[in-house]
């Protein structure tokens, strides 16, 4: 006897009510969802199959990460929008927030992927004054105003503090190895730049607001972004740790440029100009108001390339 090919609508009524273990959502429902996509102005015969296979992804992920929630959970899967997310689903971020990583939601607007923003503060967004004392140090080592502001700031006139090297002649490697040698809390200065760079190649601190990272609903991405949380959170504590070290004392600051004076390039080498700057000069001003990230970004690639291949 031949048997006719299951539609793609009866197959998701019978796999999101087994799923959801006896809720009444069937064929009628989906159905009137796809009636609804219309208004949505979906442009593929297969968004509706591919809307209710996300929606269906969530909750099996929901069941393999926390089974016993699952088991003990009131919360309805009801799809009563096209625009917003069920209360189970919902409730799922609540527990990826809770145990695994930053999940919350300012709205309960759908969204077909997960997005990832930075643990970290926006600096772009705050002006000298509201910026902490390791970004003082930062900028000054990379823009001669800003150096000015630095000394007068902290009240370093007059001091033994070195005159900082140009940032030209810093890698790096260079700083990296220097801080290495260290057991105060500037062994974490080379980090703390590269979080500050948006340099650290951990989705945690290298998104923003505007940028933030977008992947696919999957078991790899939680286990990947749970991994980097947990560095992430670290690297932070690391940039805390310094900063603090350095405005309890201002005068540690010395030490700093000291480190940083260790990592210059000698300036009679003739590959200097293929060596990787550890970063490019920003102005304050520019840094403070985010025009010159792309540059900057843009730059380091540049660099990269001509240093690696």
């Amino acid at each position: 006897m031949h048997h006719s090919k299951p539609s793609q609508l009866h197959c998701l009524s019978q796999g999101l009510s087994g799923l959801t273990e006896g809720t009444k959502f069937h064929s009628e429902r989906l159905e009137w969802l796809a009636q609804a996509q219309n208004q949505y102005q979906a442009t593929s015969p297969d968004w509706l199959f591919s809307h209710i296979k996300l929606r269906l992804t969530l909750l099996e992920l929901y069941q393999d990460y926390f089974p016993y929630q699952w088991q003990h959970s009131t919360k309805s899967t009801e799809v009563v929008s096209l625009e917003s997310h069920t209360e189970r689903e919902l409730e799922f971020f609540d527990l990826l927030d809770e145990f695994r990583f930053p999940c919350e939601r300012a709205c309960e607007e759908f969204y077909d992927s997960l997005v990832v923003y930075a643990i970290k503060p926006d600096w772009t967004e705050l002006s000298w004054d509201e910026l902490d004392c390791l970004l003082h140090c930062y900028l000054a080592l990379t823009d001669e105003f800003c150096w000015e502001q630095l000394v007068k700031v902290y009240q370093l006139e007059g001091s033994d503090l070195q005159r900082s090297a140009s940032v030209k002649k810093v890698t790096a490697e260079r700083l990296k190895n220097e801080c290495d040698k260290l057991n105060s809390p500037l062994r974490y200065l080379a980090e703390a730049f590269n979080l500050i760079e948006y340099n650290s190649d951990n989705v945690w601190i290298d998104s923003n607001d505007m940028d933030p990272f977008n992947c696919e609903w999957c078991h790899e991405n939680i286990e990947h972004l749970t991994q980097e949380y947990e560095t992430a959170k670290v690297a932070v504590e690391h940039f805390n740790a310094l900063n603090d070290w350095l405005s309890t004392n201002p005068e540690r600051i010395k030490a700093l440029v000291r480190v940083w004076n260790a990592a210059a390039n000698d300036p009679d080498n003739p590959y200097q100009q293929l060596e990787l700057p550890l970063v490019t000069t920003i102005n304050s001003t520019d840094f403070v108001r985010g025009e010159r990230l792309r540059e900057f970004r843009e730059t380091r690639r540049h660099y990269e390339q001509l240093v690696y291949g």
